[in-house]
């Protein structure tokens, strides 16, 4: 059996790869920002996935 909080570092884990494959997807796709703006867009989609 799993404890809730290695749980939550999987999922959070998982939220986080996600998210670093559709950042490289638009790279890929010429879809650029700053990095100011990625990382921003980066915090918030963790922030989300934890409230």
């Amino acid at each position: 059996m799993m404890s809730m909080d290695i749980y939550d570092n999987l999922i959070n884990k998982q939220e986080l790869y996600r998210l670093l494959n559709e950042a490289e997807d638009n790279f890929k796709s010429g879809n650029e920002m700053s990095s100011r703006e990625s990382l921003q867009k980066l915090r918030k989609g963790l922030n989300d996935r934890t409230t």
